[in-house]
């Protein structure tokens, strides 16, 4: 018999939304699957009907479901369902904002955002964290056996065999925030190294509005594609040696963006020289500044492919069903 599995997922464009979809993809061939896309104060109990064999899979980012980033309409509903349904698994793409800065809302709020945190956590059957520096303070120092760790699989597919080979390109990947902020710390310097080494600059993603970045694009001859299809993507980045980001490494494993270039074994050049990560090591899956030297860190491709591997589609998707 088939299980009925409802995913309450972000309404909105970004990783979230990708991971839900590409998790449902592969589970709706055994399983009958529905996902509710919401985010503002929608009923979802009203609106939708559920019985004690639905196994619900939340798909929690607190911005995504409110402007503050704490949804108490959600909690509230999930309270609710609880004794509706068989289980209730939350996969955990953020937790909450820390912010030591009272001119921003994520200090007035953070308390409240944890509130809903720990509530939900308390709440679910299972829970998955997503990045090993949360996994390890919810749960080894704790002892909770329910919580299981999972980085974020590639939101645009994955490279099933290693290629070695790759060209000359360099892409930058992601929400077009992600892309702006990378732009930026990496400053003319990408442009003025990629024209030394030869490189095309391709970049991938919604439009950018930010007119310095876009005229300093221009000016650079950066190849502007938008918004591509999954079969595009995985041609374009099979054959891409580098790929930039502007991420915490402290929470890198959550990043859709890091784990799409980790799955088609581009090398990422990751601009954040003040934290460490408890996942990657340095000039072993990733680089921390534009090489000075372009032809002897193949084996980071290959490393940071196999780093991927280890919680691909096939294998995240074998992990939660073992939840169910």
């Amino acid at each position: 018999m088939k299980k009925k599995l409802i995913f309450v997922t972000v309404n909105s464009v970004g990783g979230v939304l990708d991971y839900t979809n590409s998790l449902a993809s592969i589970f709706k061939k055994k399983n009958e699957i529905k996902v509710i896309k919401t985010n503002k104060k929608k009923n979802i109990i009203k609106n939708n009907n559920f019985n004690k064999s639905n196994i619900v899979i939340l798909q929690y980012s607190g911005y995504g479901f409110a402007n503050k980033g704490a949804p108490f309409w959600l909690l509230k509903e999930i309270i609710s369902l609880k004794k509706k349904v068989k289980k209730i698994i939350v996969i955990f793409h953020e937790l909450y904002a820390v912010s030591y800065y009272p001119w921003k809302s994520a200090f007035w709020m953070q308390c409240f955002q944890k509130f809903i945190f720990k509530k939900l956590l308390k709440i679910s059957d299972y829970a998955v964290i997503t990045t090993k520096h949360n996994f390890n303070k919810y749960s080894i120092s704790n002892n909770n056996k329910k919580i299981i760790y999972l980085p974020i699989i590639s939101s645009v597919g994955e490279m099933i065999k290693f290629k070695h080979k790759k060209e000359n390109l360099i892409v930058v990947f992601g929400l077009s925030n992600t892309r702006t902020n990378t732009y930026k710390k990496f400053g003319i310097n990408l442009f003025i190294w990629a024209k030394i080494n030869k490189f095309k600059i391709i970049d991938v993603g919604p439009k950018i509005t930010d007119l310095d970045i876009l005229d300093s694009l221009k000016k650079n001859n950066v190849q502007k594609l938008g918004l591509l299809k999954t079969k595009r993507i995985n041609y374009l980045f099979k054959k891409a040696k580098y790929g930039l980001l502007d991420y915490n490494l402290k929470f890198i494993d959550k990043s859709s963006v890091l784990n799409t270039y980790g799955a088609y074994g581009v090398i990422p050049i990751i601009n954040d020289n003040k934290r460490t990560s408890l996942v990657l090591k340095k000039n072993f899956h990733y680089l921390s500044s534009l090489p000075k030297s372009i032809n002897k860190n193949n084996q980071i491709s290959k490393n940071i492919w196999n780093w991927y591997q280890t919680h691909n589609l096939l294998k995240t998707t074998n992990k939660i069903s073992n939840l169910f």
